[in-house]
């Protein structure tokens, strides 16, 4: 029984970093077994989803407020075990 969930690394923006206009997330996921499916979410609302062991997202950040902002990335394996990495950036 596979009870190891993924590895979330997000590449691109890194933690802490401010944002401004439209920006690349990028991220990927190891697994034992295989990543069956991935998924952005920016501030609690998925963005993109992804049935490999990557994804990109281009995000608008004309369209939010100033401040502190959410990304989270969530890997879910054939065994349903989810990795997440979550980050904080500010515009």
């Amino acid at each position: 029984v596979d009870t190891i969930a993924p590895i979330v690394t997000i590449s691109n923006p890194v933690s802490g970093a401010t944002v401004k206009g439209n920006v690349s997330i990028k991220a990927s996921a190891t697994d034992n077994e295989a990543v069956k499916s991935m998924s952005i979410i920016i501030d609690g609302v998925t963005k993109a989803t992804s049935s490999t062991g990557s994804i990109t997202y281009t995000w608008n950040t004309r369209k939010v407020s100033a401040g502190a902002h959410t990304i989270q990335v969530n890997a879910v394996d054939a065994s349903g075990n989810v990795g997440t990495k979550i980050i904080q950036v500010n515009k």
